[in-house]
């Protein structure tokens, strides 16, 4: 079975990064072109339409109406009996007890003809709310006035009146003694709609025509859209963080898996040595390449770099107080402390890096296609895991190394300037690693 292996983290954070963008001005995008509109056209089937007289208050006002599929006409004759006479058209959904909310409409579009005996003859429109605050079914009166009244002429087509536009009449906040918290407009449960005459009437024949009443509305409002890409974007950062774990994980696991390869290095010495059989033979010790086996290779692989411009890099080691092992544990010891250091050196190297045994203590390290700071943090790393390592007898082993990065040079130069810069890395002190100048 193929092991899962996590992408990059920056890989998967630019491309979540570049979707979120797409996915956000593809929303704003959408909402500024209208994508979220609604329109809600009052006409027939959905609404039903009657005529509505002040004969309830002691009137004597007289209607007719004429009903069709967008609107209605009534004509009325007002008489000067009740205290406010009037006639109006009232608006009902078809189902009885239904209700409307308009709290994501915005705007409505009114084309009303009034004609009557006054010049520039004003309408009321009012959206009656209801609430169990206020409302008491068996009082008409106690549903709430949304109102807003203007001189709608005649033949002025359809005008768009903003819903914020309509206030609450005030003589039914007194008449109800309504309180602060229900005083304002209440649009999200209308059960009905009049078009009504105005304020003032005077004895005579009026008409009054609805044309048309479409409301303009969001399916989601620009807040709300700014509140879905908002989440959008914090679940998308919560997303990255939680495959920030997942990665962190799979890297302590491969960390662990990397302590269990120390105990298979003779694994990796064979697949080493399948790839390098036809260069040289190998150092019978420790099994790794000999100094004569690589000759030949060094110099093609140089003359590759060089020609492509490829860096190629090497790491010159050797063990710090070789020759007092020896005289301290015997060169048995040595030598399995030379065996142990060339397996322990195996497990952190590339598969394309080549580990000789370049003489007595003395081991080289052959890197294609790695620059002076791949190198630097290979030596430092083994470095480190032979200073940490438990060695036969209790020895303490620590490395002292030489790094370089080939420029206009031959192989032997650039082996020397390693060779120099482990000679540095001694004289200051052993149990370190130099970095080789550039050379010159």
């Amino acid at each position: 079975m193929t092991e899962f292996v996590p992408m990059s983290s920056q890989g998967v954070f630019k491309k979540l990064i570049l979707t979120m963008l797409v996915v956000s001005i593809f929303l704003i995008g959408w909402h500024h072109m209208g994508g979220a509109n609604r329109d809600l056209r009052v006409t027939v089937p959905d609404w039903r339409f009657e005529k509505v007289d002040d004969s309830l208050q002691g009137g004597k006002t007289e209607v007719s109406i004429v009903e069709w599929k967008e609107g209605a006409s009534i004509t009325c004759r007002i008489v000067n009996a009740a205290p406010y006479p009037f006639c109006e058209i009232a608006i009902f959904p078809q189902q009885i007890g239904e209700s409307l909310d308009l709290t994501k409409y915005h705007s409505v579009s009114l084309d009303i003809d009034y004609h009557g005996p006054l010049p520039e003859g004003r309408v009321r429109v009012y959206l009656r709310n209801s609430n169990p605050a206020y409302t008491d079914e068996s009082d008409p009166v106690s549903y709430k006035f949304n109102a807003i009244e203007y001189a709608p002429g005649i033949n002025q087509g359809p005008l768009t009146i903003p819903l914020k536009s309509f206030h609450v009449l005030s003589w039914w906040i007194a008449d109800y003694n309504i309180d602060l918290d229900h005083a304002g407009v209440d649009l999200s449960n209308i059960v009905h709609i009049e078009v009504a005459t105005g304020s003032h009437v005077e004895e005579g024949e009026y008409t009054l025509t609805l044309r048309e009443m479409t409301f303009h509305g969001y399916w989601i409002t620009e807040a709300e859209l700014f509140k879905l890409v908002m989440g959008m974007w914090i679940l998308a950062a919560i997303c990255y963080l939680g495959y920030e774990y997942i990665l962190v994980r799979y890297q302590y696991q491969v960390a662990s898996r990397r302590e269990e390869r120390l105990r298979k290095n003779n694994i990796t010495l064979s697949l080493q040595a399948k790839k390098f059989a036809a260069l040289a033979e190998r150092d019978t010790l420790t099994g790794v390449k000999n100094r004569a086996a690589v000759q030949e290779w060094v110099a093609q692989a140089v003359k590759q770099s060089q020609r492509y411009q490829r860096p190629f890099s090497v790491v010159f080691m050797d063990i710090d107080h070789f020759k007092e092992v020896n005289d301290t544990h015997g060169h048995y010891v040595g030598d399995d402390i030379l065996r142990a250091f060339s397996h322990l050196v195996v497990e952190w190297l590339d598969i394309n890096d080549v580990f000789v045994r370049w003489g007595g203590e003395e081991f080289i390290i052959f890197c294609p296609d790695r620059n002076i700071q791949s190198v630097t943090d290979l030596a430092e790393t083994i470095r480190y895991q032979v200073e940490s390592a438990h060695w036969s007898h209790d020895a303490k082993i620590t490395i002292s190394a030489g790094v370089a990065q080939l420029e206009d040079e031959t192989p032997t130069e650039l082996i020397q300037r390693a060779d120099e810069a482990l000679y540095k890395a001694k004289h200051a002190g052993r149990n370190r690693v130099t970095i080789s100048s550039p050379y010159r």
